[in-house]
């Protein structure tokens, strides 16, 4: 079972990057919306205080959180709550922004 966990935690990990940074490289620069490390720091939260008796539901959220949190880590850093993003470099998916 301890397998099978960590590949669920990977794999949430990766799709929480990938939406993350997808809706980095898709947004709109005029629109004021929160950031989506925020969204990902409060899966975070909610999968850590919310225990269910399947441990796969809290370790997909922790995951998906964690991966959502790291893909807009400097606006984290920069403490970035509800603004659009600058234009300082060329998008790509790859990356940290």
């Amino acid at each position: 079972m301890g397998l099978y966990l960590i590949i669920v935690a990977i794999i949430a990990s990766f799709a929480g990057y990938a939406v993350g940074r997808l809706g980095h490289v898709t947004n709109n620069k005029r629109r004021y919306r929160p950031h989506h490390w925020i969204y990902g720091l409060l899966l975070i939260l909610l999968g850590s205080l919310i225990h269910f008796h399947n441990i796969f539901i809290v370790v997909s959220m922790i995951s998906f959180g964690f991966g959502c949190f790291i893909s807009d880590l400097y606006d984290f850093l920069d403490f970035k709550i509800i603004a659009p993003d600058s234009l300082r470099k060329k998008k790509s998916f790859f990356g940290f922004d």
